[in-house]
């Protein structure tokens, strides 16, 4: 028996939703050398698009007080 622990589990949690996203999402979440605007209808995932970018981000070694990651509402802004 394998015992996860609570960084093990958050990863597992990150690769299943990884595998769910679309082309054109995997294509806003590892692009690099460029700014972004993801635009799109509402329920499409662009909070999560964001969310997973900012942590492959950060992963990569980059800081947060190098991006401005900006969102219009308070429920996408509490995630």
């Amino acid at each position: 028996m394998v015992l996860l622990n609570a960084p093990c589990i958050f990863l597992i949690e990150r690769l299943k939703n990884f595998m769910s996203f679309t082309f054109l999402q995997l294509k806003a979440i590892k692009s690099r050398g460029e700014n972004l605007i993801v635009s799109a209808s509402a329920g499409s995932g662009k909070t999560t698009v964001m969310i997973e970018r900012v942590l492959s981000l950060i992963d990569e070694g980059e800081s947060l007080e190098n991006m401005v990651i900006c969102t219009f509402t308070r429920s996408a802004a509490s995630d």
